[in-house]
C-alpha cells in the first residue's frame, strides 16, 4: 500500500469511528440508503476492499456498548449471507451504507441481524481453523438459517429439522432483551450446530452424558469466541491483574439475560449470569444426582445445562493452567493468545477422535488426552491429567493407562486408495476389526470419513442397540423403543499410520441410565407427540418426540436444542455468598 492509500485508509477509519461516536451520542440519522458505486481499479485502499465493518456487542450487552468489528468482504454478501450462513427475518434485511459498512444501533431489528450474522460466521470460521478442515452442517443444505427475532420467550435454540438457529426477544424488568445480542448465546447455539455436523448421533442420544456435553461444547465455544476478542482479553487481564482464576466477563456466560437488582451485592464488579466457567463443581455418580433441584445455581442435577458445568469448568481450568505455564516465559497477553490456540485445537481434535454415540465425561476426557498426544506429543498431558482428576471426571490412574494404550497401538497403515466409505469399510473389516476383536462390518455401518489440512484422516462407523421401554414409569409411551448408538473412531496421521482407535459400544449401563432419563422427561412433561412452530416453543422445552405406530412405537430425541434462561435467584447476595464460600473451600 502506498502513502496515498495509507492516508485514504486512515481517513476512512477515522470517519467510521466519528460516525460511531455520533451514534453513541444519539445524534445519528437513520441508516442511509445504499449508493450505487462504480469501483475504479486501483483507486480504493486495499484494506477497504478486503474487509467489511460491522457494529456488534463484544461478548455481552452487559459488558459494554457496541463496538466495530470486521469480517472479510467475501464473507458478507448483500442480504447478510455467505456460502455457509444466511439471515432469515420477517422484516427487511440490513443493507450496507454508502461506505459498505453495517452500522446499525441496538434497538433496531437490523442490529440484531448483524450481530447474529457476525458471531455465527466468526464462530464457524474460528472452529474450522482449529479443526483444519471445513465443518459441514448435519444436513445437506450448505447454509445454516439464522433467525434473529423468531419468538418472544427467554430462549434461543438450534433446530436440526428446520436447519435453523433461532433467537428470541422478550421483556424483562421493563426492558427489551434480545438473545441475538449476546455473543455468548450466538456462539453457543452455533456450537450446537457445528457439533451436530461432527457427531450427529450425540443429538440422538437420551443419555445424560451426550446431552450435557452438547451444552458444554456450546459453552466452550462461547469462551473461545470471547478469548478471540483482543480488546476484551486486554480488559480482563487489566481487571483481574492477570489472574484468570478470578470470575470475569469472559467466564460469565450470557450475563445480561438475568438482569436483577444488584444493590445488595457486596462483591464489586460481579454480576448474575446463566453459567460460570469458574465453578467448584466436581463430577458425581449418576444415581446420586436428583432429577431436579430447588437450588440449581449451586447444586448438580440430572439436567443437561446444570450438569454440563462440570466439564466446562474443567476446560477453563485447563486453559488457565496452560496460560499460567506460558506466563513463566511470556507476557500475559501473549500467553492468552497461545493458550487459546492450544485449547481450541485440543477441543476440535478431541471431537474428531471422540466416541460416535453414547458417551460420558470420562470418554471426552480421554479424547482430550488423545488430541494432546496427536497434536503436541503430550505437551500438556500433566495439565490434562491434573484438571480432569481434580474435577473427578477421569482418575489420574485411568488417564495414564489411556496414555499408555496410545503408545502401544499396533502398527496398522491405511492404504492410499481409501477415498470413500466403501474402501474404508473394506479396510476396517480386513485390518482393524479382527486385530482388536471388535465387531465386523456386519454389525457396523460406515458413518464418516474426513481428512484435515494436515493430512490426518478420521474414520467412524456406528452400530445401533434398540431397547424397549417397559414398566409403569413410562406411562403413555410404555412399549416404545429407543435406539442407542455405539461405534468405532479411528485416526491416521499424514503417513497413514494408526494413531488412535476407540470402540465405545452402547452398554447395559447406558441403557439403564437412558431409562432413568426418559422417566425424568415424562415426569417433567418434556415428551410430546408433535412438532411446534419454531417461534412457539412449549414450556418446558420438549426433549423427546413420541412416534406412535401400531407395529413399532418409537421415542426419538426432539430435534430442537433449546437453551432456556433460568429463573434468577431470589437473593443475589445469598447466591454470591454461597459461591464465595465454596470457592474459598476449594482454594
Amino acid at each position: 500500500m502506498n502513502e496515498h492509500d495509507e492516508s485514504q485508509a486512515h481517513h476512512g477509519l477515522s470517519r467510521l469511528h466519528e460516525r460511531l461516536r455520533r451514534m453513541q451520542r444519539g445524534q445519528a440519522a437513520p441508516p442511509e440508503a445504499p449508493l450505487t458505486l462504480t469501483m475504479l481499479e486501483g483507486t480504493a485502499p486495499i484494506a477497504a476492499q478486503q474487509t467489511v465493518s460491522l457494529l456488534v456487542y463484544p461478548q455481552d450487552p452487559l459488558y459494554s456498548g457496541p463496538e466495530i468489528r470486521t469480517l472479510p468482504a467475501n464473507e458478507v454478501e448483500r442480504g447478510l449471507h455467505n456460502e455457509r450462513v444466511r439471515i432469515v427475518d420477517d422484516v427487511a434485511t440490513a443493507v450496507p451504507d454508502q461506505h459498505g459498512s453495517y452500522l446499525y444501533w441496538p434497538g433496531t431489528r437490523e442490529f440484531d441481524q448483524v450481530n447474529a450474522f457476525y458471531y455465527v460466521t466468526f464462530t464457524l470460521r474460528m472452529l474450522e481453523r482449529y479443526a483444519g478442515r471445513m465443518l459441514p452442517w448435519s444436513f445437506a443444505d450448505p447454509r445454516l438459517k439464522v433467525r434473529p427475532n423468531v419468538g418472544s420467550r427467554a430462549n434461543a435454540f438450534y433446530n436440526e429439522q428446520t436447519q435453523t438457529l433461532g433467537f428470541h426477544t422478550y421483556r424483562a424488568n421493563g426492558a427489551t432483551v434480545s438473545t441475538a445480542q449476546s455473543a455468548d448465546i450466538v456462539a453457543h447455539e452455533t456450537g450446537h450446530a457445528v457439533l451436530d455436523g461432527i457427531r450427529d448421533l450425540w443429538n440422538e442420544s437420551f443419555g445424560l452424558g451426550s446431552r450435557a456435553l452438547h451444552e458444554s461444547v456450546g459453552d466452550m465455544v462461547a469462551l473461545l469466541v470471547a478469548l478471540h476478542d483482543n480488546d476484551l482479553v486486554k480488559h480482563v487481564l487489566e481487571w483481574t491483574d492477570g489472574n484468570l482464576r478470578v470470575s470475569n466477563v469472559i467466564t460469565e456466560l450470557a450475563e445480561h439475560l438475568a438482569q436483577v437488582d444488584s444493590s445488595e451485592l457486596d462483591l464489586p464488579r460481579q454480576s448474575i449470569y446463566l453459567r460460570n466457567a469458574i465453578n467448584p463443581f466436581v463430577d458425581m455418580p449418576f444415581d446420586e444426582m436428583p432429577a431436579q433441584t430447588s437450588d440449581p445455581l449451586t447444586t448438580l442435577a440430572r439436567q443437561e445445562h446444570n450438569y454440563s458445568r462440570v466439564f466446562t469448568g474443567a476446560f477453563w481450568d485447563l486453559f488457565a493452567m496452560i496460560y499460567e505455564r506460558l506466563c513463566a516465559t511470556e507476557a500475559p497477553f501473549i500467553a492468552v493468545t497461545r493458550a487459546r490456540r492450544y485449547v481450541g485445537r485440543l477441543l476440535m481434535w478431541a471431537l474428531d477422535v471422540s466416541p460416535v454415540g453414547e458417551l460420558n465425561f470420562d470418554d471426552l476426557a480421554r479424547a482430550f488426552l488423545t488430541a494432546d498426544q496427536l497434536l503436541l506429543e503430550g505437551q500438556f498431558a500433566e495439565e490434562l491429567v491434573t484438571c480432569f482428576d481434580a474435577r473427578r471426571v477421569l482418575r489420574a490412574a485411568d488417564a495414564r493407562e489411556h496414555l499408555r494404550s496410545l503408545r502401544e497401538l499396533p502398527l496398522i497403515e491405511a492404504p492410499d486408495e481409501i477415498s470413500h466409505m466403501l474402501s474404508a469399510t473394506s479396510f476396517y473389516e480386513r485390518h482393524v476389526a479382527d486385530r482388536f476383536g471388535w465387531p465386523g462390518v456386519g454389525q457396523m455401518t460406515p458413518l464418516s470419513l474426513v481428512r484435515n489440512s494436515a493430512g490426518w484422516m478420521f474414520m467412524t462407523l456406528f452400530q445401533m442397540r434398540r431397547e424397549a421401554l417397559i414398566g409403569s414409569a413410562f406411562r403413555s409411551v410404555e412399549g416404545a423403543t429407543v435406539d442407542l448408538f455405539g461405534g468405532v473412531t479411528l485416526a491416521f496421521d499424514e503417513r497413514r499410520r494408526l494413531k488412535s482407535a476407540i470402540y465405545r459400544p452402547a452398554t447395559d449401563e447406558d441403557a439403564r441410565r437412558m431409562r432413568v432419563c426418559v422417566a425424568d422427561m415424562l415426569t417433567q412433561g418434556r415428551v410430546v407427540n408433535r412438532f411446534s412452530d419454531v417461534g412457539q416453543t412449549p414450556t418446558p422445552a420438549p426433549q423427546a418426540l413420541h412416534l406412535p405406530d401400531d407395529e413399532a412405537s418409537r421415542l426419538v430425541r426432539y430435534p430442537v436444542l433449546a437453551d432456556e434462561v433460568a429463573e434468577p435467584p431470589r437473593s443475589l447476595a445469598y447466591y454470591m455468598k454461597v459461591w464465595r464460600d465454596r470457592l474459598a473451600k476449594r482454594a
